[in-house]
């Protein structure tokens, strides 16, 4: 069920409006009541889904209390939530009467060895609009055991514990004609979106809504990986219709089924007061019961453009969570952040009952102290997923405050991130909506590093088991001392092997070698970043021996680094005197060679192209036509994907790629060097001169838009408006200006 449909939330968060500001109030007096008498949460959401069908590791995640990669890990009925509480088995050990367990909700789409679980079950899927077929007849299964409970069970103490699901309002939402819902809500049923007329009266749309037609599908500004999956193109009444007749009407039929479902609400906590029926209330259990309302996930229904559940909006990622019962402050309200899934451990801290053990760390977290006001708060971030379609799909993540979206979709076709300031943009207006994607804007640089982090770590944590473009560092190294220049590669010998002729030092070189990450690992932070703190009057180039991870063979991979020339190349002389980034087999001929990245090409490209980046791969190579204009800092990366042939050059705001680009002799067998050009017999011929710093490679052709989050020591002369494919995750400037930082 969506936030918004339900009026307690409208009252209290920023909502959409009708026309003369005023939130357009469904009428949810039952719901809203448990609000005013408990406590209303306004950041809960479900972890996610690998399925389509959302609900169903939504559900499964409640009943097993576990995250959603591993909801149903090491499980047994024993230890589900109704299998807990039909034992009844004390954390104290002491001894507890068990609870008589009920459920009642629609057919399937839920976890089968919790639902088998409850002692008495009675499912059906209803979703008419008429009595006998719709949301009544889950409130009349759960009256009906409420008065045998009454009968059977309570004279001997023996508690409850009901599931109370209802069938709306997914759709199709029929709303109901007798009585008149449609005509409260201003909305028709109909199959066929061509048939629906604007209704002035029918509820506002979304401030987050966008529009299309059939001709026009979607609405959606990017490819989010579902916009074929049935809830977006097969729902009857909306199809691939986003016009405002359509959507205000399917808005109007969802609140006409939330109004529905609070009416079934009211049913159940009048029974709760009067257990057995009888019109005596002096054997109500109502104060000494728990209620929890909340929903399996939400629903876009026209925002974003969007119809369906396969999203990570906040419209479908949240859900409603309203908690009363003993010892809750009424009408208190929590932006504690919690999962769905910690309602399981949660309720058995309240009962007493001991946690599953198959219950850990990384799963449901009892909230207790939060309910009982002893807490504020309850985990620092959340982490969001949706992979059902498209893989890997959509992950997100959010501290309450700033929440990061990222898509990894159509095999790898799309990347794109999202960052939103949920105080000030609480609908996640987009730029279709007039607001800029903060994801690439420089003010919120540390925040999008921040969040990415945080991100790549829960993943990390949650053994998300796929992948994203830009998760594949297999190489970073990192300026590790803000303010200063001493920990980058620097070198002062203007010419290679002729500056330091008569040394003695040609062939002495300190070497620095590390391990590499293994391809397959998740790495982030320092766990795959190389210091650059050399010794500047000994060390000119770095050499990694151990290429486990950097052997990309026929793969597509990214280099990616900030440069500074000492003093700018001038003449033939200089040829082959700024190589970046080489693999080569030392002792070899260039015709084994790997590939080399040069900042200026010199006679690799000929007399006329020194000044330009190249990259030198096998016996082949390519120079592009961005020429390195000064001696200041300057963001250059190449891309290569040797299957599609296609090779892409960056400098700052620049940007050239190269079609059919065919290189060969790819062996990978080769240490990887950086800042220095060996010659054949592995000599150090030429050194580069200048600085390198936050050089990042990774296996993977990456989008301009995804490049890694490299910070950099020097502002570079291109304004940053000029450069989206930076963003602002490569930049955060410290209060001296002299050097960013994280």
């Amino acid at each position: 069920m969506d936030t918004y449909a339900v009026n307690a939330y409208r009252k209290s968060e920023p909502a959409e409006a009708a026309a003369d500001g005023q939130p357009y109030a469904v009428d949810t007096p039952h719901i809203d009541s448990l609000a005013a008498e408990g406590m209303m949460f306004h950041q809960t959401h479900l972890m996610g889904s690998n399925s389509g069908a959302v609900c169903m590791p939504s559900r499964t995640c409640i009943m097993s209390g576990k995250n959603m990669w591993q909801r149903t890990q090491n499980m047994t009925a024993a230890l589900t939530f109704p299998g807990v509480f039909n034992r009844g088995v004390r954390s104290d050990g002491a001894a507890l009467l068990p609870y008589a367990t009920y459920r009642t909700c629609k057919v399937g789409n839920s976890y089968p060895t919790a639902n088998a679980e409850f002692t008495v079950v009675n499912d059906a899927t209803k979703r008419g609009n008429t009595d006998g077929h719709g949301s009544e007849w889950h409130a009349d299964q759960a009256l009906s055991y409420l008065e045998d409970w009454s009968k059977k069970h309570k004279p001997s103490g023996k508690p409850f514990f009901i599931y109370l699901g209802f069938s709306h309002p997914h759709d199709v939402r029929l709303a109901r004609e007798q009585p008149d819902l449609t005509g409260r809500y201003h909305c028709v049923n109909t199959a066929d979106p061509a048939t629906i007329v604007l209704n002035a009266l029918a509820p506002p749309l979304p401030l987050n809504y966008l529009s299309c037609t059939p001709d026009t599908y979607p609405a959606h500004p990017f490819d989010h990986g579902g916009l074929t999956i049935r809830d977006e193109v097969k729902v009857a009444g909306v199809m691939k219709y986003r016009t405002e007749a359509v959507i205000r009407n399917e808005i109007g039929r969802n609140f006409a089924c939330t109004d529905w479902i609070d009416q079934q609400v009211g049913r159940v906590l009048a029974r709760l007061r009067d257990p057995n029926g009888d019109g005596d209330t002096s054997d109500s259990v109502v104060d000494n019961t728990y209620v929890v309302f909340t929903a399996d996930h939400g629903i876009a229904i026209g925002r974003h453009g969007l119809q369906g559940k396969q999203n990570l909006y906040e419209h479908t990622w949240k859900v409603p969570y309203i908690v009363r019962g003993p010892g809750i402050k009424a009408g208190s309200e929590s932006h504690a952040l919690i999962y769905l899934h910690d309602t399981f451990p949660t309720f058995c801290d309240l009962a007493g009952l001991e946690i599953p053990a198959t219950i850990d760390a990384n799963d449901g977290q009892s909230f207790k102290a939060v309910l009982e006001d002893s807490s504020r708060s309850h985990r620092d971030v959340l982490y969001g997923v949706y992979a059902g379609s498209s893989k890997p799909g959509i992950r997100a993540v959010t501290d309450g405050r700033y929440k990061l979206i990222k898509y990894d979709v159509a095999n790898n076709a799309v990347q794109m991130t999202q960052l939103f300031d949920l105080q000030k943009n609480p609908f996640e207006l987009l730029p279709e909506h007039g607001v800029p994607n903060l994801a690439y804007q420089r003010s919120h640089a540390a925040v999008r590093q921040r969040l990415e982090e945080q991100l790549l770590r829960k993943r990390v944590e949650f053994a998300d088991p796929y992948q994203f473009l830009g998760d594949r560092t297999l190489l970073r190294f990192e300026d590790g001392k803000a303010g200063s220049e001493a920990h980058t590669l620097q070198d002062y010998c203007a010419q290679g092997n002729d500056a330091l002729a008569g040394s003695g030092r040609m062939d002495s070189l300190p070497l620095f070698s590390a391990d590499v990450p293994d391809r397959q690992d998740f790495v982030y932070g320092s766990e795959n970043t190389l210091s650059l703190a050399f010794e500047r009057s000994k060390q000119h180039y770095l050499r990694i021996d151990n290429q486990r991870g950097l052997d990309f063979g026929a793969a597509p991979f990214t280099i990616e680094l900030w440069v500074r020339f000492a003093v700018m190349p001038a003449g033939n002389e200089i040829a082959c005197s700024m190589p970046v980034v080489q693999k080569k087999v030392i002792g070899a001929g260039d015709s084994k060679l790997d590939y080399m990245l040069l900042a200026a090409a010199g006679s690799y490209g000929g007399a006329d192209n020194f000044d330009k980046l190249m990259l030198h791969f096998g016996s082949g190579s390519v120079v592009s036509s961005l020429a390195v204009p000064d001696t200041n800092w300057h963001f250059i990366s190449v891309a290569f994907d040797p299957v599609t042939k296609k090779a892409r050059f960056t400098m700052d705001d620049q940007i050239d790629i190269h079609e059919d680009v065919d290189l060969h002799g790819i062996v990978n067998d080769g240490p990887l060097i950086v800042g220095a050009h060996f010659n054949m017999a592995g000599k150090v011929d030429r050194v580069f001169d200048g600085l390198i710093d936050e050089l990042s490679i990774s296996d993977g052709y990456l989008a301009e838009l995804e490049l890694q989050p490299l910070r950099f020591s020097k502002e570079p002369t291109t304004p940053l408006g000029a450069v989206p494919q930076l963003s602002a995750m490569h930049l955060a400037e410290n209060s001296g200006g002299a050097k960013y930082q994280p």
